[in-house]
C-alpha cells in the first residue's frame, strides 16, 4: 500500500480512500464512485475482488498482481470477463493513473486517487462474503386487460428497489413498460411527460457494450424509491415502435446493468411481448377472481401456449383484487387457469386507487396497507425466502411517518 501511496504520481486524480480490511474495503465501496484498485495476496482475494467487480458494476477495476501473474491466460480472461483491468504490482501506481482519464488534472493534497488496497487472508472466510441474490427478469402479464397487471408491476418494481437499498448501494431494479397498446405506468410514478420513452432506445448505438452512464441518459429515475424506469409516451403512434428488435435491445442492455427488470406487457399476444416472454425467467400471469376472467385467461393459455412456444413452466397466477366475500378462491382459480399459484394474493384495498390518483405507488406511500404486504409478500418469494430476511426492509417509525405524511398531503 505505502509503495502505491508513494508512487502515485503528481497530476492524476487524487486517491481519496484507502482500506486494508474486508469490512472497511466494503465500507468505502459502498462510498465511493470512482476506480478501484485491489491487490490481492491469496486466490481468497482474487475471488473477493471478482465479487466485487460484479456487484458494483459502475466502477472500473484494476488487479495489481506479481510480474508472473501477468501472463496467466487463465486469470487474464476471468479479469477482463469482469470489465478489469490487469497491472504489475511492482508498478502499479503509474499503470494505474495512466489508465485514468484526466490523469493531466492537478494532483489536490493532501489525498492523492481512488484506492482499495491489499485486503487480508480474512477474505477465505465465507462468513465474510457479500450475500446478495441472483438477478431477476420479470414480465407481468394477461390475456386480459384491466385485471391490474401495472398495479403488480409498479409496485412489485418499487417493493424491490426499496429492499436493494439494504442489500448494496448498488442494487438497481429496473421497470420497463412494454404495453404498446397503453402503457401507463408513467402516471402510477407522477411524470405524465416524461423526458424519455421506450422508442428513444432506437437510437441507442450498441456499437460495444453500452456503458452505464450512456444507459442512465436513455431512463427515468423515480427518486422516492431509487427505482429506474422506461415508459410509454401517451402517443397512441408509439406503438407502431414497439417492435420485437426494440424489445430485445432493451433486454440485452438492461440485464447487462440492473440486478431486476420487470416488464409490463400488454394483453395481446404480440411479437414484442412473446420476445419478452420467451426471454424472462418468470412470466407473473395475472387476474381477477371472477368466473368469466378467470375461464377467458385460461382458455387463452391453453391455445396460445403450443402455437407460440409458450414455456409453462415459468409461469406463475397471481389473483388481484381478490376480496373477504369472494367465492371463487384463490385455489380454485389456479386450478381453472392450470397455472401454479404464487402466493399472496393481491387484495381489495381502497389505498391503492387513492395513492395511484395522485401518483404514488402504495408500496411507496402505504408500507403497511394490505395491497403493499401481499407485493412484498410476491417479492419476497421471488428473491427467496432466505435471502429476502437476510437483508429484510426495515423502515424506521421516522421514515414511515415521513411516507404517510407525504401520502396525506398529496391527497
Amino acid at each position: 500500500m505505502d509503495i502505491f501511496l508513494s508512487g502515485w504520481p503528481p497530476g492524476a486524480p487524487p486517491v481519496v480512500r484507502v482500506a486494508a480490511d474486508i469490512s472497511s474495503a466494503v465500507e468505502t465501496l459502498a462510498e465511493g464512485e470512482g476506480a478501484v484498485v485491489v491487490g490481492f495476496p491469496d486466490a481468497a482475494g482474487l475471488e473477493f475482488a471478482l465479487e466485487m467487480a460484479d456487484l458494483y458494476r459502475h466502477r472500473r477495476f484494476f488487479l495489481a498482481v506479481e510480474p508472473e501473474a501477468l501472463s496467466d491466460v487463465s486469470l487474464w480472461r476471468r479479469a477482463t470477463g469482469k470489465g478489469m483491468m490487469l497491472v504489475s504490482a511492482s508498478n502499479a501506481a503509474e499503470e494505474v493513473a495512466a489508465a485514468l482519464p484526466g490523469a493531466g488534472a492537478p494532483r489536490r493534497e493532501p489525498e492523492p486517487a481512488e484506492v482499495i488496497a491489499r485486503v487480508g487472508k480474512e477474505m477465505a472466510s465465507s462468513d465474510n462474503r457479500v450475500k446478495r441474490a441472483n438477478k431477476l427478469s420479470i414480465a407481468c402479464w394477461s390475456t386480459r386487460g384491466g385485471v391490474g397487471k401495472t398495479a403488480l408491476a409498479v409496485n412489485l418494481a418499487v417493493s424491490l428497489a426499496l429492499w436493494g437499498q439494504n442489500v448494496s448501494p448498488v442494487y438497481k431494479v429496473c421497470l420497463v413498460d412494454g404495453d404498446a397498446e397503453g402503457g401507463n405506468l408513467r402516471l402510477w410514478l407522477g411524470c405524465p411527460e416524461p423526458r424519455v420513452t421506450l422508442p428513444a432506445w432506437l437510437d441507442l448505438d450498441e456499437d460495444g457494450k453500452v456503458v452505464w452512464n450512456t444507459v442512465q441518459e436513455y431512463l427515468m429515475c423515480h427518486s422516492e424509491s431509487g427505482l429506474y424506469y422506461l415508459p410509454r409516451s401517451s402517443r397512441a403512434s408509439d406503438a407502431a415502435f414497439v417492435t420485437p428488435e426494440l424489445m430485445e435491445k432493451t433486454y440485452r442492455v438492461l440485464t447487462r446493468h440492473f440486478d431486476a427488470v420487470i416488464y409490463d406487457l400488454d394483453p395481446s399476444v404480440r411479437k414484442s411481448s412473446l420476445d419478452i416472454l420467451s426471454r424472462v425467467g418468470t412470466i407473473l400471469v395475472v387476474s381477477r377472481p371472477d368466473l368469466p376472467t378467470v375461464e377467458s385467461i385460461g382458455d387463452d393459455i391453453r391455445d396460445l401456449a403450443p402455437e407460440h412456444g409458450l414455456d409453462l413452466s415459468k409461469m406463475r397466477l397471481v389473483i388481484n383484487r381478490l376480496s373477504k366475500t369472494s367465492e371463487f378462491k384463490s385455489d380454485k382459480v389456479a386450478q381453472r387457469v392450470h397455472v401454479p399459484l404464487i402466493v399472496p394474493p393481491l387484495p381489495e384495498d381502497h389505498r391503492v386507487e387513492q395513492a395511484v390518483n395522485h401518483g404514488r405507488p402504495p408500496a411507496l406511500v402505504y408500507p403497511d396497507s394490505d395491497f403493499s404486504r401481499a407485493v412484498t409478500g410476491i417479492a419476497r418469494n421471488l428473491v427467496g425466502q432466505e435471502i429476502w430476511s437476510k437483508n429484510e426492509l426495515r423502515m424506521g417509525w421516522f421514515k414511515r411517518l415521513a411516507c404517510l405524511f407525504k401520502g396525506r398531503a398529496a391527497m
